[in-house]
């Protein structure tokens, strides 16, 4: 009854209450990155589940309120749970059918491709790192003064052929 009374109350899974220490009561605060916001949320509830015990869950409307005007009132996401995996591709090719049309046009795909679309967006990480690596190493080598030391103490050279 709590959250549906406090627009800024969460409830999370006794996972994730046991991991950070909070109870019931406690001030959490999320910063966005594909929402740019900060939800100030108030711990009002704590649930225990078999599966999934680390979630943190919060109002809709309250993200909608914190959101700039043109990205209010707009489905992000919706999660289903099907009875046999190899459903899948149908129950895909149905949803995206239904919405070929609309002005909101739908990409279903499961959940493990979801993920895995936002670790394709960030590329190659490793071969960019390097690549900045490399630039600076060059560059530092470029600008940084090199002096050159004559191998006798006072400065004469001696040649020998």
């Amino acid at each position: 009854m709590a959250f549906q009374n406090e627009k800024s109350g969460c409830v999370i899974g006794r996972g994730l209450a046991e991991s950070y220490g909070f109870k019931l009561g406690d001030r959490i605060t999320l910063k966005g990155d594909i929402f740019p916001v900060i939800a100030e949320l108030k711990l009002v509830g704590i649930y225990d589940s078999l599966f999934h015990d680390d979630v943190l869950f919060f109002r809709l409307d309250y993200l909608f309120d914190l959101l700039p005007e043109r990205r209010r009132n707009k489905v992000f996401a919706f999660h289903m749970l099907i009875d046999n995996p190899n459903s899948m591709p149908r129950i895909c090719k149905e949803i995206d059918e239904i919405f070929r049309n609309s002005t909101a046009r739908t990409r279903t795909e499961a959940e493990r491709a979801f993920e895995l679309g936002f670790v394709s967006m960030l590329g190659n990480v490793k071969a960019f790192l390097l690549s900045i690596s490399l630039a600076l190493t060059f560059t530092l080598l470029l600008v940084t003064p090199t002096r050159w030391r004559c191998p006798c103490a006072s400065g004469s050279a001696r040649w020998a052929f």
